[in-house]
């Protein structure tokens, strides 16, 4: 299993509406991918790191799963007109969850 995990944060200047259209669009991943085989999405709710306002994480049963996404335009199109304009900070792992 991969998972693939996304923190972000909003840039200030970023409005309510512009966040709400970006979160709803994160939102339907998952019908958009069927190789993902979980999802997440949410506030960080941490009192130890607030650095990042929400947290998302997907899985895929393999690598070429989460490739796949990733490499596909409609991926590419959502980061680059919808997600880099608005996101202030943003840290991105993928880990091969072994089971441990």
């Amino acid at each position: 299993m991969i998972r693939h995990m996304v923190l972000f944060a909003f840039k200030p200047s970023a409005d309510e509406e512009q966040r709400r259209r970006l979160l709803a669009m994160l939102a339907d991943l998952p019908r958009q991918y069927p190789e993902m085989c979980g999802f997440q999405l949410g506030v960080n709710v941490s009192k130890r790191d607030n650095r990042c306002s929400h947290g998302m994480t997907m899985s895929f049963d393999t690598l070429s799963g989460l490739e796949n996404y990733l490499n596909s335009e409609r991926h590419e199109n959502l980061v680059r007109e919808n997600f880099a304009p608005i996101i202030k900070e943003r840290v991105i792992v993928s880990i091969v969850d072994e089971g441990n």
